[in-house]
């Protein structure tokens, strides 16, 4: 079974291909990316307040691999429950 947000994202795709849009794949990668930062700001609520927000790199078996490390607000330092989100896109589409 599909998630409702997921069904209705491809809903919403499927109903701008058939109205004459162009699908996502078809565009040059620099109209596709703008398409898709337009459609995360336009349907993402605000993010939330953190402390600090911290880049760096981690060796991977192919080069480094980048990450981005979000320290949440008004928690005291130390030992912290962690959550790892692997972007499944292949960097190809969107920006951080």
């Amino acid at each position: 079974m599909l998630d409702a947000e997921a069904r209705m994202l491809l809903d919403l795709m499927d109903a701008a291909t058939k109205s004459g849009r162009p699908k996502l794949e078809t565009l040059p990668h620099a109209i596709g990316r703008a398409a898709v930062d337009k459609m995360s700001e336009d349907g993402e609520a605000d993010p939330p307040e953190v402390a600090e927000t911290i880049d760096g790199t981690l060796p991977g078996p192919a080069g480094p691999i980048r990450y981005r490390r979000y320290l949440p607000a008004g928690v005291a330092a130390g030992a912290l429950p962690t959550l790892i989100y692997y972007h499944g896109g292949g960097f190809v589409i969107g920006t951080i």
